[in-house]
């Protein structure tokens, strides 16, 4: 067998390997977006409230000194306010009435933003950004309340803090290759790890061919995906093993049973052949030669009827259908039989009962049973028929009584080409088709049918369809072409 050539992508382990690379990239994307704008936050945050802390101290010293001295000079100024203890990372200035500006902890305050801090008269209690046209500035200005009144601005350079988020980003721009690389690696390993059971699966499941449909696949732990899908597939192979099986004997079964009349057939040929005849003989072996020929057709239709049957091929045409007038037709169709084998025939007739069904599979279906009852059944013996309705199947009931069949033979009397063994002085009659085709027929119907028998007093057969409009019990079982199941 040629080897698979799978490209990339293709496979379910690929696919699995870059969907989990994806979602590990889109959520790593994710999170370090919120941890940048999370860290940001937090440190314009820690400068916002270093600079309030700030600006409070500041009003507060200024006021105590206007309190003390009324009209404090800026060196006064400057001494108390250096006794605070600004952080040397903020600025101060004083921007007083006439427009002298004071500078205090450092002159590092640009002038640039002067008119910009002048924005924040208006509102004391929000920080501004400003830009120098270098460096990002943090200021934030207040208002003295006691003695002469001035702008007290404070600031502070950014540059620390994006410093810090520069950073935090290369980190995270660094770190995301080498998160996605891991990913993927571990991403194929973790997939292939998965899917190796799955491998092995296809590689045991390829070994297996029609002739070894018995071998099954190894179930390692029924309760997972795989354990589950490996007995879904055991199961298919016995079913497929199986259906192969009956083929086989089915087609055993046939050459079988089509090789007796064709070896019959021709060992009638070879006779009349042998030497010249007279008009009776010849008439006389065409006759015989007929007989077997209408066996022959019998056994060719009835095959392919099951055969139909079996491919969903064969129609059935579901109409109401009055099985009291079809029985009835029945029974007088094969009264020539009956009288020929000089049989008694009870027909209760009841009222009427009505099917849903098809009128020439179900009256095929009776004769069959009929039939069989009519070959089975010595001289001088009996045959019943009547129909029992109930609210959810019409039960149509042949009984005879024949010579029965054994408790060993009864569950094998449905099976194709099956035929009991003759009782002594019968010849086997028929090709053995005729009560598979009746258990055909009822489940094609949705029905069934039973058979009891006790050998040497004869048999029962109950055939069980369903009732037009009818509902089934819980306890009730019906049959499909693929078996028995319970309906509850």
């Amino acid at each position: 067998m040629p080897r698979l050539r799978i490209g990339l992508g293709k496979t379910v382990r690929w696919r699995l390997t870059l969907w989990y690379t994806l979602v590990l990239f889109l959520s790593f994307a994710v999170f370090s977006a919120v941890a940048h704008r999370i860290v940001s936050r937090n440190l314009y945050r820690l400068v916002d409230r270093q600079l309030s802390d700030a600006l409070q101290a500041a009003v507060g010293t200024i006021n105590r000194s206007y309190q003390k001295v009324g009209s404090p000079t800026e060196a006064y100024l400057r001494e108390e306010l250096d006794e605070v203890g600004f952080s040397s990372q903020v600025a101060l200035r004083l921007v007083w009435p006439d427009g002298k500006v004071s500078y205090f902890n450092t002159r590092s305050f640009p002038d640039s933003l002067l008119n910009g801090a002048q924005k924040a008269k208006s509102k004391p209690s929000k920080p501004l950004t400003l830009f120098d046209g270098a460096r990002s500035w943090r200021v934030l200005s207040g208002q003295n309340t006691y003695g002469a009144p001035c702008q007290i601005l404070l600031a502070r350079r950014l540059s620390p803090i994006e410093e810090q988020l520069r950073t935090l980003r290369m980190t995270l721009l660094i770190a995301l290759p080498l998160i996605l690389l891991f990913a993927a690696a571990s991403g194929y390993l973790l997939a292939a790890r998965a899917l190796d059971p799955v491998a092995q699966i296809t590689t045991k499941a390829r070994r297996i061919e029609a002739h070894a449909l018995q071998e099954r696949l190894e179930v390692v732990n029924p309760e997972d995906e795989i354990g589950q899908l490996t007995l879904v597939l055991n199961d298919l192979f016995a079913r497929l093993d199986q259906a192969f099986q009956q083929q086989r004997q089915f087609l055993t079964d046939a050459a079988h049973e089509l090789r007796t009349p064709a070896a019959i057939l021709r060992s009638q040929a070879e006779v009349a052949l042998e030497k010249s005849r007279s008009t009776e003989e010849y008439a006389a072996t065409l006759a015989a030669m007929r007989a077997e020929i209408e066996q022959l057709s019998s056994i060719v239709d009835d095959l392919l009827l099951i055969a139909r049957a079996e491919s969903s091929q064969l129609p059935v045409v579901k109409e109401p259908v009055d099985l009291t007038e079809m029985v009835d037709e029945s029974c007088r169709a094969l009264r020539p039989l009956i009288q020929r084998k000089n049989l008694k025939l009870r027909w209760e007739v009841g009222d009427e009962v009505s099917v849903s069904g098809d009128a020439r599979l179900l009256r095929r279906a009776v004769m069959n049973l009929l039939a069989n009852a009519i070959k089975y059944t010595p001289e001088g013996g009996t045959i019943s028929a009547r129909i029992k309705p109930s609210r959810q199947f019409a039960a149509i009931e042949i009984a005879d009584t024949g010579v029965g069949v054994t408790p060993e033979e009864l569950p094998y009397i449905f099976d194709r080409f099956y035929r009991a063994t003759p009782s002594p002085g019968m010849e086997p009659e028929g090709s053995g088709l005729g009560l598979a085709i009746v258990k055909m027929i009822a489940e094609l119907h949705g029905g069934r049918v039973t058979a009891g028998s006790d050998p040497g007093k004869g048999s029962t057969f109950i055939l069980y369809i369903p009732v037009a409009g009818g509902r089934q019990r819980d306890d009730e079982t019906v049959y499909s072409l693929a078996g028995p199941s319970s309906h509850g």
